[in-house]
């Protein structure tokens, strides 16, 4: 007679993911995500990146454009995914963030990303011009890929973290794949509309925090504009009129303006930020 089976508990089927991969087509020589539209007709699409004077002004006076390790980022969802051992070979991933929309919303990112006693600049890039650039780098680099992706904001915290276990029982995965990961940010943060662009070099050395792409007498190519900060706001028992207040921050800033236009001689529009003007 057969014997009745014996209870047992087992584990909940897990879940399909949330995620959603991206699909990549070539423009020149780099991976674009399907998700970014460069509308053609477009002359001026413009992506821009807030970062300390002192960096941007290295960045001119060198000519050179960087990329940064996922391991400098402090937030440590942001490199949560970056496992470059999962991959076969010795590759390197870097990334330059940027981001794809010039609107109020980022323009406070003043506030999120300023270092005390250090004034940050908004630098907005042409897209095109800067995916061109970086496709002929790569026909002349063996050994060197770039990707450019849309950050994707759709998942809370709680399904990065099962996202991350799903990833963590992979052996391997495909440099599309991991460009993919690596592309997850809370949703939370989805005001940001953040474009993320990654090289990844073949017998790369993982720890190294820095790449440096030179660009002698090209990086006018597909700088358009740079935005100086906004002065704190002050109120009228500070001693001074808010009507004053334009009159301070031209003043604060001319030091970094002169510089542009003087010593680094850079054929771009310079704009003040209107953050905190009320007119």
């Amino acid at each position: 007679m057969e014997q009745p089976k014996t209870p047992y508990c087992c584990e909940e089927p897990e879940l399909p993911s949330p995620l959603k991969l991206q699909r990549f087509h070539k423009e020149g020589n780099v991976m674009v995500s399907d998700s970014i539209h460069i509308c053609e007709d477009v002359d001026d699409f413009l992506v821009c990146k807030v970062m300390p004077f002192s960096r941007f002004y290295l960045s001119a006076k060198r000519q050179q454009l960087t990329f940064v390790s996922p391991l400098t980022w402090i937030d440590p969802f942001d490199y949560y995914f970056y496992a470059p051992e999962k991959l076969s070979g010795h590759q390197a991933f870097y990334c330059l963030c940027t981001c794809a929309t010039l609107s109020e919303s980022e323009e406070a990112a003043w506030k999120s990303y300023g270092q005390a006693g250090e004034p940050q600049v908004r630098v907005a890039y042409n897209l095109r011009n800067l995916i061109d650039f970086v496709s002929d780098i790569a026909s002349l680099t063996p050994g060197l890929r770039f990707y450019v992706t849309q950050v994707d904001y759709s998942l809370g915290k709680r399904d990065i973290l099962s996202e991350h276990a799903r990833f963590n029982r992979q052996a391997t995965v495909s440099e599309d794949e991991l460009v993919n990961y690596m592309s997850i940010k809370r949703k939370a943060f989805s005001y940001e509309s953040e474009i993320r662009i990654f090289a990844v070099v073949d017998d790369g050395d993982a720890s190294q925090r820095l790449y440096h792409i030179r660009m002698e007498g090209l990086f006018d190519n597909f700088l358009s504009k740079v935005t100086l900060p906004p002065y704190p706001p002050f109120t009228s028992s500070s001693g001074f009129s808010k009507t004053d207040y334009e009159s301070i921050q031209r003043a604060a800033n001319a030091g970094m303006k002169s510089c542009i236009e003087g010593e680094l001689r850079l054929n771009c529009r310079i704009e003040e930020s209107r953050l905190y003007m009320t007119k």
